[in-house]
């Protein structure tokens, strides 16, 4: 996380540590979002199913006055599809309602994590301006100039999206360059397209 944002921020343990919890969290998020959103999906197959299965049932006893053996036999048939159909929507009903309340418990953690994180930059450039801010160092340029970069830089790093995808793309660059691909943006770059 020596991203020039944090390095201008004063990079420390502390709000390494919410940022990563907090990219943790959006992850797990959007796993649990997706697997309710799978489950929603089987659901609805799972209806179409057991529709398609009654209106066969119901087709074959309509027809099924005639009484012959053969008819019987597709009725019975139709009769264990629409069981297995009901049984497996059941199923997957319960699938879908787990999903939600992991995905509701997702939304906890993530919201818990953004709020520790904004709380982490906030008490750090509470304790860091008091080191650089001109009121209490006089008139130096140079620290005018930090509290600035520091200013600025915690301003960023407060918002919470804004937060997730500069260090997720700080992350992916930083693993890119360590893998020596030739594509990958330098942490400059990565600063200036943020």
């Amino acid at each position: 996380l020596a991203s020039p944002l944090v390095v201008a921020f004063g990079g420390d343990a502390p709000l390494a540590r919410a940022a990563f919890a907090e990219l943790l969290a959006e992850e797990k998020y959007e796993m649990a979002r997706r697997k309710a959103e799978g489950c929603e999906q089987l659901v609805e197959r799972c209806r179409a199913l057991t529709r398609k299965a009654f209106y066969e049932k119901r087709r074959l006893e309509v027809s099924g006055r005639k009484a012959s053996q053969q008819n019987k036999s597709a009725m019975a048939a139709a009769d264990a599809v629409l069981r297995a159909a009901e049984a497996d929507e059941r199923r997957r009903e319960k699938a879908r309602e787990a999903a939600v309340a992991w995905e509701q418990v997702a939304r906890t953690t993530r919201a818990e994590k953004t709020l520790a994180a904004t709380s982490a930059v906030r008490s750090q450039y509470r304790r860091r301006s008091m080191l650089w801010h001109p009121d209490r160092v006089g008139p130096d340029p140079a620290m005018a100039a930090r509290y600035e970069a520091l200013r600025s830089s915690a301003e960023a790093l407060t918002h919470a999206r804004f937060r997730v995808e500069y260090f997720e793309t700080t992350a992916q660059a930083a693993a890119a360059l360590a893998r020596g691909h030739p594509g990958a943006l330098a942490m400059d770059d990565v600063h200036e397209r943020l």
